[in-house]
């Protein structure tokens, strides 16, 4: 079992007002860069597990495609948190927005909770992390609005799979479980994965006169989701989508108010192979009454997604993103509570 500490915050960063430089061009060269960001977690394996994710009731108010009756992409509840973050990104536009970027955190969590009560295990499970993968080796249901508008595929994902996962909807029920059942997540560096929410989002919710740099989006990362919310005609995607697939991994999923662990066990999307088999012996030993082992790999599921693009080749291709422009200090600043409580190497800044 791990022992916890949270490292001392490095420094304090500033916010980044659009197309205007944070600190000048980066002095790192692509090579350093390369190694940096494909860096794993530093806290990963079995953990002990604290208690509920903090803000997790609020957090389940903001979870996009939690409520059948409403359109794809959308949270359950119009907020005042999301009113004060739309606030706070006019400001930002406006260039009167003092302090870091960290401001423009909107309230929508990047994860879900999913249950088997069989199984007794629940899934966290974060965008832009493998989770695809990790669906489709587990065996997850449909969120409910996909279910309401297509019940017959609603659990197809279950079928010849080991668990059906299914997404909690009920903060009564995530409370009445969590310590009961074994809570497990995947974590990615925050570097790489903000490429890869940068480009899906592209590809998939942002119309391209829209876009932007990288660079702009790193300044901002939440500020395309307040484009989708304000102007529709903008995106392909409602704001949720694009939020969800961009906000922080720990925050309401994966740590608790105090900064500890809020599940029993974290995998890396960087080890994901050698991960996964050390949670299948976690879930092993601590399978119901009646139930046989687990016998699964993700090994096959890897090798079928493999490409001919290495993926130290992936790295470097990353690595440019972050060349002459402040984009490695911004998402440090941005996602500054994943560094810091998952203890990514984060080269000084």
């Amino acid at each position: 079992m791990k022992q916890w500490s949270i490292p001392a915050s490095k420094h304090a960063l500033s916010a980044t007002s659009p197309g205007q430089s944070q600190n000048g061009s980066s002095p790192v060269t692509w090579q350093e860069i390369e190694a940096l960001i494909g860096q794993p977690s530093g806290v990963h394996g079995q953990l002990e597990k604290a208690g509920l994710p903090g803000n997790w009731r609020s957090a389940m108010q903001h979870m996009v495609n939690m409520d059948p009756r409403l359109a794809v992409g959308l949270p359950s509840r119009a907020t005042s948190n999301i009113t004060r973050w739309m606030q706070a990104t006019q400001r930002w536009r406006q260039g009167s927005l003092n302090g870091t970027n960290a401001q423009l955190r909107s309230p929508i969590p990047s994860c879900h909770y999913l249950v088997d009560h069989t199984n007794q295990v629940i899934f966290v499970r974060t965008t832009k992390i493998g989770g695809t993968t990790l669906a489709n080796v587990l065996g997850i249901t449909n969120h409910p609005v996909a279910c309401r508008w297509s019940p017959y595929g609603c659990k197809k994902g279950c079928v010849g799979r080991p668990f059906c996962l299914t997404y909690m909807t009920d903060p009564e029920a995530v409370a009445r479980v969590w310590q009961k059942y074994t809570v497990f997540g995947f974590v990615r560096n925050p570097w790489s994965r903000a490429i890869s929410s940068y480009h899906f989002n592209n590809k998939r919710a942002i119309k391209r006169p829209f876009q932007g740099s990288f660079a702009n989006f790193a300044a901002a990362p939440s500020e395309k989701g307040a484009l989708c919310r304000s102007r529709m005609a903008c995106c392909n995607e409602r704001y949720g989508f694009v939020l969800e697939h961009v906000e922080a991994q720990t925050t309401s999923c994966l740590f608790t108010a105090e900064g500890l662990p809020a599940v029993d066990f974290i995998g890396r999307s960087e080890r994901l192979d050698e991960d996964f088999g050390e949670l299948v012996e976690l879930l092993n030993s601590r399978r119901p009454p009646g139930l046989e082992p687990l016998n699964i790999t993700i090994s096959e599921r890897l090798n079928s997604l493999a490409t001919a693009a290495s993926e130290v080749d992936k790295r470097r291709l990353y690595a440019q993103h972050y060349v002459n422009n402040s984009a490695l200090c911004d998402i440090h600043s941005y996602f500054e509570d994943d560094f810091k409580l998952l203890q990514y190497p984060q080269a000084g800044l």
